[in-house]
């Protein structure tokens, strides 16, 4: 899962230097196919960011264990880091299913 939303955080910086490129900017029709492909990832790029901040502070706080002085501080912030990252990690999770492809759109509903 990790890899792929490595890949989602690439493609997304991808689309933003396209965005800012000359050949793109210049044609209206090009620019907003890649403008609603960015904007598709925005979010889940935004989780995953916040994510990968939480597990380098959750990392910090494990060092903090060590410390006799520290521990109990740093049990709770750790407790707090885990709780806030497995809500993250379901966030994801459903970030990465498939989207709809007619989500959006105007329908027309016969009855």
């Amino acid at each position: 899962m990790f890899s792929q939303l490595d890949e989602v955080e690439g493609r997304f910086e991808e689309l933003t230097s396209r965005m800012g490129d000359p050949d793109v900017a210049s044609n209206p029709r090009r620019y907003a196919e890649v403008a609603r492909e960015q904007a598709g990832l925005r979010e889940t790029v935004a989780v995953w960011r916040e994510f990968k901040g939480l597990r380098e502070e959750l990392e910090g706080a494990r060092e903090l264990l060590a410390d006799p002085e520290m521990r109990e501080m740093a049990q709770l912030e750790v407790a707090e880091l885990e709780e806030r990252m497995g809500g993250l990690e379901q966030q994801l999770k459903i970030l990465l299913l498939p989207k709809d492809p007619y989500e959006g759109r105007p329908i027309l509903l016969e009855i």
